[in-house]
């Protein structure tokens, strides 16, 4: 790898007041010298821009180090860039199960639970629900379903937040809901607050999530990320039970 570049005289041709690159045998050597000691790039080469900005970030590569080498350091700066911290010396493999752990998150309310009730009363924070592609639908070609783990429907994706989703599941990008609170206890209706997480970089059969495949997704090594787990229940979540029990109770009293 060359070291930084200074004013000076050139150590192999003696010239003086010329742009110097230190060798990694501590030579200091002018531009003309230096591309006959080290010819350029071969054509079709990573550029050496690239590598420039690689040694810039504080990577020992090379100037003439291999592309596969030049593009396994460029995922690695890439990832750090993402918050991904892995080791200039990361395989491959390592490279690839830390790709498979990025994801984006957000939140949003299930539709369509008036008539799923019975089901949303099962339901506790922190449960999974799968996603499933419904391009057939009639009202919305985007509409996506949820299901429960016995594969009930619960509701929908709200149609005003799945256009995108339904355009990334469809290319088989693969996403994960989870139940993040149960709302409405003291209304008629009960409500159903989720968290979306979307992974980018992992890919099933586009349009369909099931508990096996989800399992499955999850199976990424420890060191470079671990997959959403089940919350532990807050305070509100044991008031919502209880006042959730005391309605039932209430009706069974009163009918």
């Amino acid at each position: 790898m060359l070291g930084r570049a200074k004013k000076g005289t050139c150590e192999t041709c003696g010239k003086s007041n010329r742009s110097l690159r230190r060798l990694d045998s501590g030579q200091w050597v002018c531009h003309t010298c230096l591309r006959e000691i080290r010819p350029a790039r071969a054509k079709g080469d990573v550029p050496l821009a690239t590598i420039r900005r690689l040694q810039a970030a504080g990577f020992h590569v090379d100037d003439y180090a291999a592309n596969d080498e030049v593009r396994r350091l460029k995922a690695i700066e890439n990832l750090r860039h993402q918050g991904v911290h892995l080791p200039e010396s990361a395989t491959a493999e390592q490279i690839s199960a830390a790709l498979s752990s990025i994801s984006r998150e957000w939140y949003d309310k299930i539709a369509g639970v008036s008539r799923t009730q019975r089901l949303v009363r099962s339901l506790d924070p922190g449960d999974q629900l799968f996603p499933v592609r419904d391009p057939g639908n009639r009202y919305d070609a985007n509409a996506i379903k949820l299901l429960n783990e016995d594969g009930d429907q619960v509701g929908w994706i709200r149609a005003e937040a799945n256009g995108s989703m339904a355009h990334d599941m469809d290319k088989g990008v693969y996403h994960e809901v989870f139940v993040k609170e149960i709302t409405g206890h003291y209304q008629r209706l009960l409500g159903v607050n989720i968290r979306i997480v979307k992974y980018p970089n992992r890919r099933i059969q586009p349009g369909v999530a099931t508990p096996e495949m989800s399992a499955a997704m999850r199976k990424a090594p420890a060191t470079v990320g671990t997959a959403p787990i089940k919350p532990s229940p807050g305070l509100g979540y044991f008031a919502g039970r209880a006042a959730r029990y005391l309605v039932d109770y209430a009706k069974s009293l009163f009918g």
